[in-house]
Protein backbone atom coordinates (compact mmCIF):
# COMPACT_ATOMS: atom_id res chain seq x y z
CA UNK A 1 0.00 0.00 0.00
CA UNK A 2 1.45 3.36 -0.96
CA UNK A 3 2.47 6.02 2.04
CA UNK A 4 0.30 8.53 1.19
CA UNK A 5 -2.80 5.92 1.61
CA UNK A 6 -1.53 4.01 4.78
CA UNK A 7 -1.52 7.77 6.32
CA UNK A 8 -4.50 8.65 5.70
CA UNK A 9 -5.93 5.62 6.73
CA UNK A 10 -4.26 6.26 9.84
CA UNK A 11 -5.29 9.65 10.23
CA UNK A 12 -8.83 8.70 9.38
CA UNK A 13 -10.44 6.62 11.26
CA UNK A 14 -13.44 5.99 9.32
CA UNK A 15 -10.75 4.09 7.12
CA UNK A 16 -12.00 0.95 9.42
CA UNK A 17 -15.15 0.99 7.67
CA UNK A 18 -16.85 -0.26 4.14
CA UNK A 19 -16.48 3.34 2.84
CA UNK A 20 -13.11 3.80 4.52
CA UNK A 21 -11.70 0.71 2.85
CA UNK A 22 -13.77 1.48 -0.52
CA UNK A 23 -12.07 4.83 -0.76
CA UNK A 24 -8.75 3.56 -0.31
CA UNK A 25 -9.40 1.29 -2.97
CA UNK A 26 -10.22 4.28 -5.09
CA UNK A 27 -7.57 6.40 -3.91
CA UNK A 28 -4.67 3.38 -5.00
CA UNK A 29 -6.54 2.59 -8.29
CA UNK A 30 -5.91 6.43 -9.36
CA UNK A 31 -2.62 6.61 -8.22
CA UNK A 32 -2.14 3.44 -10.57
CA UNK A 33 -3.91 5.14 -13.20
CA UNK A 34 -2.12 8.40 -12.57
CA UNK A 35 1.46 6.02 -12.93
CA UNK A 36 0.46 4.19 -15.99
CA UNK A 37 -0.80 7.59 -17.66
CA UNK A 38 2.67 9.23 -16.88
CA UNK A 39 4.56 6.24 -18.19
CA UNK A 40 3.00 6.75 -20.79
CA UNK A 41 3.05 10.06 -21.34
CA UNK A 42 6.80 10.22 -20.71
CA UNK A 43 8.02 6.97 -23.24
CA UNK A 44 5.98 8.49 -26.06
CA UNK A 45 7.70 8.96 -29.19
CA UNK A 46 5.08 11.91 -30.43
CA UNK A 47 4.62 15.46 -28.76
CA UNK A 48 1.93 15.88 -25.78
CA UNK A 49 0.78 19.07 -24.83
CA UNK A 50 -2.28 20.13 -23.33
CA UNK A 51 -3.61 23.20 -21.01
CA UNK A 52 -5.70 24.22 -18.80
CA UNK A 53 -8.79 26.45 -18.67
CA UNK A 54 -7.02 29.19 -19.64
CA UNK A 55 -4.90 27.86 -22.17
CA UNK A 56 -1.49 27.79 -19.85
CA UNK A 57 0.50 24.52 -20.36
CA UNK A 58 0.05 21.53 -17.76
CA UNK A 59 1.81 18.71 -19.73
CA UNK A 60 4.95 18.86 -22.37
CA UNK A 61 6.00 15.18 -22.32
CA UNK A 62 9.45 13.63 -23.60
CA UNK A 63 8.08 14.08 -26.88
CA UNK A 64 7.33 17.72 -26.89
CA UNK A 65 10.53 18.50 -25.59
CA UNK A 66 12.94 16.86 -27.98
CA UNK A 67 10.46 18.14 -31.16
CA UNK A 68 10.30 21.80 -29.91
CA UNK A 69 13.39 22.26 -28.28
CA UNK A 70 12.39 23.56 -24.66
CA UNK A 71 12.45 21.88 -21.49
CA UNK A 72 8.92 21.06 -19.57
CA UNK A 73 10.29 23.21 -16.22
CA UNK A 74 10.46 25.94 -18.29
CA UNK A 75 7.28 26.11 -19.99
CA UNK A 76 4.37 24.22 -17.48
CA UNK A 77 2.68 26.16 -15.41
CA UNK A 78 4.10 29.31 -17.33
CA UNK A 79 3.08 30.05 -21.06
CA UNK A 80 0.90 28.83 -23.57
CA UNK A 81 1.26 27.06 -26.87
CA UNK A 82 0.75 30.50 -28.65
CA UNK A 83 3.73 31.38 -26.76
CA UNK A 84 6.23 28.92 -28.07
CA UNK A 85 4.32 28.91 -31.77
CA UNK A 86 5.58 30.84 -35.05
CA UNK A 87 2.57 32.74 -35.83
CA UNK A 88 2.88 32.46 -39.73
CA UNK A 89 3.29 28.86 -39.44
CA UNK A 90 -0.17 28.36 -37.88
CA UNK A 91 -1.55 31.30 -40.55
CA UNK A 92 -0.29 28.70 -43.26
CA UNK A 93 -1.71 25.38 -41.34
CA UNK A 94 -4.57 26.87 -40.74
CA UNK A 95 -5.00 27.83 -44.55
CA UNK A 96 -4.35 24.41 -45.25
CA UNK A 97 -6.60 22.82 -43.32
CA UNK A 98 -9.30 25.24 -44.08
Amino acid sequence: MPKEIRDSAILNPAADTATGITEIRRQESLLKTRALQNAILSSANFSVIATDTKGVIQIFNVGAERMLGYAAADVMNKISPADISDPQEVIARAKALS
